[in-house]
């Protein structure tokens, strides 16, 4: 973890996987805005179709977002090589991610789970071209990849 931040944007699998995550429950603007910066500037960076896991599984939040409102708050997810984006729901919002929609639009799709492990085995479903001997195992320190 970087101390002098509340949040973690990057590769877990360079240029295949990124991930966003929060080390605390509550999010400012400035964070929110510098999450923005170095998002884009990861979404730019890549060269072929990617996923992005954002965790909010320590966040507060009353409701989680859809597709739409995902994209108009978030431009670099409106990238065209982004495929999927697998939203950890919060622990403490009530009920399932099962009970979520997804949603798909265009190119892209949005998943909810509960779990990393969840979004993870999502991936390991729908895509064979991961390469998931070259994790990040920094990113997520306590996750099984393998």
């Amino acid at each position: 973890m970087n101390n002098d931040k509340n949040y973690r944007v990057g590769w877990v699998i360079p240029n295949q996987i990124a991930a966003l995550t929060h080390y605390t429950p509550e999010i400012m603007l400035d964070e929110f805005q510098a999450i923005a910066v170095e998002s884009e500037a990861l979404a730019t960076s890549a060269t072929d179709r990617f996923h992005l896991i954002i965790d909010n599984r320590i966040m507060n939040m009353a409701f989680v977002p859809d597709l739409a409102t995902i994209r108009q708050a978030a431009p670099y997810t409106n990238n065209p090589l982004l495929q999927h984006i697998i939203m950890i729901k919060p622990e403490q919002m009530q009920g399932s991610a099962n009970e979520l929609p997804s949603y798909t639009d265009d190119h892209l799709t949005l998943t909810y789970v509960d779990s990393l492990e969840d979004a993870v085995n999502l991936l390991k479903a729908q895509d064979d071209d991961l390469r998931w001997h070259e994790v990040d195992s920094d990113f997520f320190p306590n996750a099984r990849f393998g």
